[in-house]
């Protein structure tokens, strides 16, 4: 889809399409930045601060600024109190991250593992059914510790453990 975008734009604005030769592909096509963009997705983030500020859009941009301004140091001072409670009582993750931690640690117990390439730490992992869950046909992925990638493609966009590598390094780390 990348490539046919691109093919448009070199038809339309053969200028524009030089340009973006220039820049590396990983800061501008999203298939090409194996899941490290600025740890968000720009249209998410976009539509955040489009949605904390939908009360001020008709107001003088002086207000927009002001507005902008407040709703920020109010977010960061909110977050702050949070964040000091959260090391006080000796946490080592937020609240979000351990129960992400919690939730694929559970499934990885559903999950069967087998060697494929020690040596190259990449394991093949069948995903089986849930107890109480819908039925869904067993699939399998590729882990591969060593090049920290997952089929599931979790793993990258996130930075965080999955289900399956969590399994894996079960298996690795009695």
């Amino acid at each position: 889809m990348q490539w046919r975008h691109l093919g448009d734009i070199r038809a339309n604005k053969p200028s524009a399409a030089e340009w973006l030769d220039q820049l590396p592909k990983q800061n501008w096509v999203q298939c090409f930045n194996e899941g490290k963009h600025w740890g968000h997705m720009t249209t998410n983030l976009s539509k955040s601060v489009n949605s904390m500020l939908k009360s001020t859009r008709h107001m003088p941009v002086s207000s927009l600024v002001e507005e902008t301004y407040f709703k920020t140091a109010q977010h960061f001072a909110i977050r702050g109190r949070q964040t000091q409670t959260m090391i006080n009582s000796g946490s080592q993750y937020s609240e979000v991250v351990s129960d992400a931690m919690n939730n694929c640690q559970q499934e990885s117990n559903t999950l069967i593992v087998n060697e494929f390439d020690r040596h190259n730490h990449t394991f093949i992992i069948i995903k089986t059914q849930f107890p109480f869950q819908t039925a869904r046909p067993p699939g399998r992925l590729r882990v591969m510790l060593q090049s920290q990638k997952c089929d599931c493609g979790e793993y990258q966009a996130k930075h965080l453990s999955c289900s399956h590598v969590m399994a894996t390094c079960k298996i690795l780390i009695p």
